[in-house]
């Protein structure tokens, strides 16, 4: 799953621009209303997402993880399509290396089951999550 997504170069090097792109904005005070929360008035799995991977990348830790605690996840996904995209040979070869690894781990499908298991403990009101923050 990984592995074939990191395949293909210039796919990466899209969603890297697109999502450099929405950072950009969305840290220039942009508002991106999520479509799920406003039509259905529950929040998406991915809810609190860009102000965590935000908030993590100014090196505020606790915000990071009040909003999602997958933010750390996005960057290393992030660093992942880096190297794919512009590394060197070497550093591509490993990073096809260590994503067909994981494949074979069954781990992109071990974090939808855990963003899953997530999402439902926030609908929940657990208290690891404050909705206030929204």
């Amino acid at each position: 799953m990984l592995s074939r997504f990191l395949a293909d170069q210039r796919t990466c090097i899209a969603v890297l621009f697109g999502v450099g792109i929405y950072l950009v904005l969305a840290g220039a005070g942009v508002h991106f209303e999520c479509l799920i929360l406003s039509w259905l008035s529950i929040p998406c799995p991915l809810c609190g997402l860009t102000r965590s991977t935000l908030s993590l990348l100014q090196g505020d830790w606790g915000m990071a993880l009040a909003y999602h605690w997958f933010s750390p996840l996005v960057i290393v996904g992030l660093l992942l399509m880096l190297g794919r995209s512009f590394g060197s040979r070497r550093t591509q070869a490993i990073v096809l290396s260590f994503c067909r690894r994981m494949d074979g781990l069954c781990v992109p499908q071990l974090l939808v089951v855990c963003l899953c298991v997530y999402w439902t403990a926030r609908l929940c009101g657990w208290p690891w999550y404050s909705s206030e923050i929204e």
